[in-house]
């Protein structure tokens, strides 16, 4: 039996003989357990998709951007329109108040300027002297005095119009009287040469264009 040794299948764990220190004697060992190939598992760049993340974020955030400023823009823009709108509506009103001052102001010139004459024509008459006055009407009444279809009595006198004596303007003077008797009125044009005045015509209504000519009568002479 010594010297038969039993075939050891090489395929399958076989027991190691060991010797502990404590009894000497053999005990089989522990067979090694059997680890399976790990295979590598692919490694995942986290690093890679954060950025891309990110850069899209930043894409939205341009974007947005772009959209508000433009929007801005146009809000600007439109306010600008209405602004130049509105001023141009107020130019229109007020140039339409404009004129309508300026229509004003002509009526009112107008108005005035005939006032004027009226009161130039009182101011005038109401500075005539009295010895000027006394002057005119009694060439007035001579006048109406010497004429046959006239009545000297009971006549009332009043200088309507009375322009004053300028030499130094070579403006002549010139006056209007009414002469009121019971019966009519008359009314009489003088014009004063040299110190006397002087009838040039009489009659019920204002002298034909070529007498005023003829004598020089301004038109303000007329009645």
């Amino acid at each position: 039996m010594d010297g038969f040794k039993v075939p050891v299948n090489v395929n399958e764990p076989q027991a190691v003989e060991a010797e502990t220190e404590d009894f000497g004697s053999k005990v089989p060992a522990t067979p090694e357990q059997f680890v399976p190939p790990v295979e590598a598992l692919p490694v995942i760049k986290k690093g890679g998709k954060v950025k891309k993340i990110l850069l899209a974020f930043l894409g939205i955030l341009l974007i947005g951007a772009g959209v508000g400023v433009a929007y801005w823009q146009y809000t600007e823009a439109q306010q600008a329109k209405k602004s130049l709108s509105d001023t141009e509506t107020l130019l229109a009103t007020a140039k339409s108040k404009v004129t309508d001052l300026e229509a004003t102001a002509l009526a009112n010139k107008v108005t005035v300027l005939s006032e004027s004459k009226v009161k130039a024509d009182t101011v005038a008459v109401a500075t005539l002297v009295a010895a000027e006055k006394t002057s005119i009407e009694t060439a007035t009444s001579t006048f109406y005095c010497s004429q046959t279809d006239f009545s000297c009595e009971n006549v009332t006198q009043t200088t309507l119009r009375y322009q004053k004596e300028d030499t130094t303007k070579n403006t002549a003077g010139f006056a209007v009287v009414q002469a009121k008797s019971s019966t009519t009125t008359e009314y009489v044009w003088l014009k004063k040469k040299a110190t006397a005045w002087v009838v040039v015509y009489w009659g019920q209504s204002n002298p034909s264009a070529d007498v005023m000519k003829t004598f020089g009568l301004p038109t303000a002479m007329n009645l």
